[in-house]
C-alpha cells in the first residue's frame, strides 16, 4: 500500500508537468493562429514560430508548473524547500568535485553519441539539436543550460524522488525517478542517457542528501553541450574520440567516488532519507 501510494503521488506531478507543457505548446500555437491568421494553414510557418521560441515556451512552462507545485505545497502545508533537500547546502569542496564530475559526464556522452555517429543513425535527433542551437547563445545559456536544470532536478530528484523513497527502497525509487526523467525526454536518444544520467543524479542526491549536487552536476552537463557541441568534435578520428570517452569516463568514476566517500563528512547530510 505504502508503495502504491508512493508511485501515485509521484507520478501524479509528473502528469501535472507534462499536461502544463502541453498546454503552453497548445496555447502558443493558438497565439500563432491569431497573430498570423495569412500563414495560420501553413505547417513550415507553424514549425518554424514553434522552433524559433521553443525556449521561451518550455520556460513559460516550467514557471507556471513551479507555481502550481508549491501552491501544492502551500494548500498541504508541507515545506517545499525541505522536502525537496533545497534546504542543505554543499562545502565548496563538494561543489568542485560536481563541477568535476558533470564535466566527466558531458564529454563521455558526447564522445560516445560522436562515435556512433548519432546524427546518422537518428536524423530527427540532428534536427532537435539544431533547432536548440539555432536560439541565440545568450538564451540557450540562460534556458537550457541554467533554468531548466533547475526545474527538472526541483521535479525529479527533488519533489519526485522523496515521495518515491516514502514507499521504495533507494534502488526503486532511484531508478524510478530515472525512468521518468528519460521518458520525460519524448526521444528514444535524449531518453536514454537521460535515465542513465538520473540514476547517477539519484545516487547523488541520496548521498548528499542535498539537491544541489545534481542541480550542480546537471547545470555543469548543460552549459558545456551549449558551449562546445557534437558538432565540434565530429571530424575527430577514433582514437581521439577513444581518448576523450575514457577521460570522461575516469573524470565520472573518481568524481562518483569521492562524492560517495566524502558523504560522512557532509555537515548536512540527512540520514534519515538514506533508511
Amino acid at each position: 500500500m505504502n508503495r502504491f501510494r508512493a508511485f501515485f503521488n509521484s507520478i501524479v506531478f509528473v502528469i501535472i508537468s507534462k499536461l502544463i507543457q502541453i498546454l503552453a505548446v497548445f496555447i502558443a500555437g493558438i497565439y500563432f493562429t491569431v497573430r498570423f491568421p495569412m500563414v495560420r494553414d501553413n505547417k513550415q510557418d507553424l514549425n518554424s514560430f514553434f522552433e524559433s521560441n521553443s525556449l521561451l515556451i518550455t520556460l513559460i512552462a516550467w514557471v507556471v508548473t513551479f507555481s502550481v507545485f508549491l501552491i501544492i505545497y502551500l494548500v498541504s502545508k508541507k515545506n517545499m524547500a525541505y522536502e525537496t533537500k533545497l534546504d542543505k547546502g554543499l562545502s565548496i569542496k563538494m561543489v568542485i568535485i560536481c563541477i568535476i564530475c558533470g564535466i566527466g559526464i558531458n564529454i563521455s556522452i558526447d564522445g560516445i553519441l560522436t562515435l556512433i555517429n548519432i546524427y546518422d543513425l537518428v536524423p530527427k535527433y540532428e534536427q532537435l539539436m539544431t533547432s536548440i542551437s539555432n536560439n541565440e547563445f545568450y538564451a540557450t545559456i540562460i534556458c537550457v543550460g541554467i533554468l531548466s536544470p533547475i526545474f527538472e532536478e526541483l521535479l525529479y530528484r527533488g519533489i519526485i524522488l522523496n515521495k518515491l523513497r516514502t514507499g521504495f527502497s533507494v534502488f526503486g525509487a532511484v531508478m524510478i525517478q530515472a525512468i521518468f526523467f528519460g521518458i520525460g525526454h519524448m526521444n528514444l536518444v535524449q531518453g536514454t542517457y537521460a535515465f542513465l544520467i538520473g540514476i547517477i543524479f539519484g545516487y547523488v542526491v541520496i548521498w548528499t542528501g542535498s539537491l544541489y549536487s545534481s542541480i550542480i552536476l546537471h547545470i555543469t552537463i548543460n552549459v558545456l553541450s551549449a558551449v562546445i557541441t557534437n558538432v565540434q568534435i565530429q571530424n575527430m578520428d577514433f582514437n581521439y574520440l577513444i581518448t576523450i570517452i575514457v577521460t570522461g569516463v575516469l573524470l565520472t568514476i573518481i568524481g562518483l567516488r569521492i562524492i560517495y566517500a566524502m558523504r560522512q563528512n557532509e555537515e548536512n547530510k540527512v540520514t534519515e532519507f538514506m533508511d
